[in-house]
């Protein structure tokens, strides 16, 4: 009886041991549990964290991307649509389909996600640093494009400090990325030792095992739910952005896309791979777009491109692409994250733009030679009244009168072609190391007649030492011109036109003043403007269409110079100034070369063939070319002229390009072919005088060519032994 109640205590004695230790065990299972349970739920917390700070880095490394990338595209073509992503940077952007929070909400995003005495608190700070100084690069090259510095703002980007910085910014951004995976990882490693005492705690209880099982199970489900959650949001709020979003994996594999690219494109299904091919797939890009998204794989850069992306319904619209590698602390490329942003607005205002300019173009180049080609039969009429010596003396002022308005009209049409060519950037300057006088002169021989018609005094200041500019001796010699042929037309007869050049440093400054009617303080901000004049009411306005001064400064600011307008107010006269930078001394002057006259030909004359559709035209020059003894054939039409010249054996042929059965550059090959034409000189005379018109006729086999209306002057420059005859009446031009 002892015994059993003895061993009934003890049993007693045991079950209650047991359910202490049980209970016990249960507490602290569930201590464990539930610090295991703190650990997971805190080291969700920064998964979240971790992930809203990469993706929002993300956000500003590819902001400050697009913001450089239009600060490119707008120092490089002028348009203002570039600077959307860089307005967007700062806060005033307007674009919707580019406007996303500016940097400075962004940093500020993820200063609230840190502690403030931390390492993230060190790099972010870099970060922002290095964000402020790259946006104050873009706002001064911005500033000085705007302000017509484009030359400037340009230099600025080629010194490189704009690159450094970003540079600078992706390693900032990318240890900040690493630093934040590191902080990770601790949690990781946080979460497992609370794990694993949670096993020792369930194996230590054996009886409450299942019940550890249980939490266990618990925990790693609410683990699991938190990170799809977190999963859940981030697509979320990756369907809901304007640009079509997706990933990579480190081998350049599609992972992922959002849900406006399934709207988008229509396609759904798991060979994501197959999709891009399929939207991508255009047959004047696809190759590109493949090598170029395969490059950046291989070498681990940030890829960007525009091209077109097929939609749902078969239509293709323009994206800009971007995409960036997203890396590990030891830099190596885990994944690449990447957007589709839809331009095609954008890309299709762009175009409509270059097809108006190109249109417009044709429109000047047109009507420039419309208006050459009833030009050249007047020419070539004047020049038959100077040198016939039976042309009545009385009417010589009178033809003298033609004759300068005629070249007036000529330089009118000149003007529109230059302003045309400078603005498409294809005015090319032809740059020689020259002296400043030089250039001096050559603009007071145009301008010299046109000041002394007026009765005024020139006075001409230039320094002893010797000056000298690497530019083009024709285009400054224009500038300069301009400027005086304005001095004497804005002052009234007899005044006083001063030309000063001196040195200031690096640079020299030519000064043209005048004591004329002087410009009005509210014209004078505008007064280089394109069709800028002065009021219909002002005194002495001496005509013209206002496209000189534009000229003239844009042709300054292409030789790396300024052009500066000056004045006290009217009646108080102007300053016009330009400022060129100087070359060294050492560097070898090229001085114009002047040839020796050829003697004029002991011959009676040379067999001219003349080929114009303009009748008028064709027979004054002929009348002209008569008279100065030489013998004249014409002809009308291409083939008409192939067949003249093949009896005829002209020495030389006058060729207009444009006619009506085949072109002049069609007959200048056939007459290069025949034998007996051999030594033929063929001149291109035409109202087309493009840079490329010219390659054509060179590529024809053209010697020269000539824009209608040609002087005899400039016959006999290009051709002094053809063009001089001694039948000529050389008082006719005095």
């Amino acid at each position: 009886m002892m015994t059993i109640a003895k061993d009934a205590s003890f049993h007693r004695l045991g079950v209650i041991s047991s359910l202490i230790v049980t209970i016990l065990l249960i507490i602290l299972s569930g201590v464990l549990g539930y610090i295991n349970s703190v650990a997971q739920e805190r080291t969700a917390g920064v998964v979240i964290r971790t992930h809203n700070v990469l993706d929002t880095l993300v956000q500003i490394e590819t902001t400050m991307i697009d913001a450089e990338t239009g600060q490119r595209g707008y120092l490089l073509s002028g348009d203002k649509e570039f600077l959307e992503p860089y307005y967007s940077a700062v806060g005033h952007g307007s674009v919707p389909f580019i406007r996303r929070p500016p940097i400075a909400e962004l940093l500020r995003s993820i200063r609230m996600s840190i502690s403030r005495n931390s390492t993230e608190k060190v790099l972010l700070d870099r970060v922002d640093v290095l964000v402020r100084d790259k946006l104050d690069e873009l706002q001064k090259t911005i500033s000085l494009h705007d302000e017509g510095k484009a030359e400037q703002a340009l230099a600025i980007v080629r010194e490189g400090r704009g690159k450094r910085l970003m540079d600078a910014l992706r390693m900032t951004v990318s240890n900040l990325r690493a630093e934040e995976r590191r902080q990770l990882e601790q949690s990781e490693i946080a979460r497992n030792r609370a794990a694993r005492h949670a096993h020792v705690s369930a194996i230590v209880a054996c009886g409450v095992s299942l019940l550890a099982i249980g939490i266990l199970v618990a925990t790693v489900r609410r683990r699991d739910q938190d990170l799809t959650q977190e999963k859940e949001r981030f697509e979320m709020l990756a369907d809901h952005i304007s640009q079509h979003a997706w990933t990579l994996d480190a081998n350049g594999h599609f992972e992922w896309f959002n849900l406006r690219w399934k709207e988008y494109t229509g396609l759904t299904g798991d060979d994501l791979d197959g999709q891009w091919r399929t939207v991508s797939d255009h047959p004047a890009h696809r190759d590109r777009i493949q090598q170029g998204l395969r490059h950046a794989v291989e070498a681990g850069e940030a890829w960007q491109d525009i091209f077109p992306l097929r939609a749902r319904e078969g239509t293709w619209h323009w994206f800009l692409v971007c995409a960036v590698p997203i890396r590990d602390k030891e830099g190596n490329v885990k994944r690449w994250f990447g957007t589709c942003t839809n331009i095609d607005d954008r890309w299709q205002l762009e175009q409509e733009l270059k097809d108006g300019n190109r249109r417009r173009d044709e429109f000047i180049a047109t009507l420039a030679h419309e208006l050459r080609n009833p030009l050249a039969p007047v020419q070539a009429g004047l020049e038959l009244m100077r040198i016939n010596p039976s042309f009545p003396a009385q009417l010589n002022n009178t033809r003298e009168i033609m004759a300068r308005q005629l070249k007036h009209l000529v330089r009118l049409i000149d003007d529109l072609l230059d302003v045309s060519r400078i603005t498409t950037g294809k005015l090319q300057l032809v740059r020689q190391t020259i002296l400043v006088r030089t250039v001096v002169d050559n603009a007071m021989d145009v301008s010299r007649l046109h000041i002394e018609a007026s009765g005024h005094t020139l006075d001409v200041c230039m320094p002893a030492e010797p000056l000298m500019v690497n530019a083009d001796p024709v285009r400054l010699a224009q500038v300069l011109s301009n400027l005086l042929n304005n001095a004497a037309k804005y002052t009234p007869d007899g005044g006083l036109i001063q030309l000063v050049v001196q040195r200031d440093t690096n640079e020299v400054s030519i000064c043209v003043i005048d004591n004329g009617i002087g410009i009005d303080p509210g014209v004078l901000p505008d007064i280089f403007d394109l069709f800028s004049q002065a009021p219909a009411g002002s005194e002495r306005r001496q005509g013209g269409i206002g496209i000189g001064l534009s000229i003239a400064r844009k042709l300054v600011e292409m030789h790396g110079g300024a052009l500066i307008a000056k004045s006290a107010g009217l009646g108080h006269g102007s300053c016009f100034i330009v400022r060129l930078p100087l070359v060294h001394i050492d560097v070898p002057v090229t001085v114009p070369q002047v040839s020796a006259p050829s003697p004029a030909s002991e011959a009676s004359g040379r067999r001219i063939l003349i080929l114009d559709d303009n009748v008028d035209a064709a027979d004054t020059l002929g009348a002209l070319l008569s008279l100065l003894g030489h013998t004249v054939e014409i002809a009308h039409t291409g083939r008409d002229a192939v067949t003249l010249a093949r009896r005829f054996l002209p020495q030389v042929a006058f060729l207009d390009i444009g006619l009506p059965d085949i072109s002049g550059y069609d007959v200048a090959r056939q007459l290069r072919k025949e034998p007996e034409l051999q030594g033929i000189h063929l001149i291109a005379l035409t109202g087309w005088g493009a840079a490329e018109d010219r390659a054509n006729s060179a590529d024809a086999g053209f010697d020269l060519h000539l824009t209608k209306p040609v002087s005899l002057d400039a016959l006999k420059e290009a051709f002094p032994d053809v063009f001089s005859s001694p039948n000529e009446n050389t008082e006719a031009d005095h």
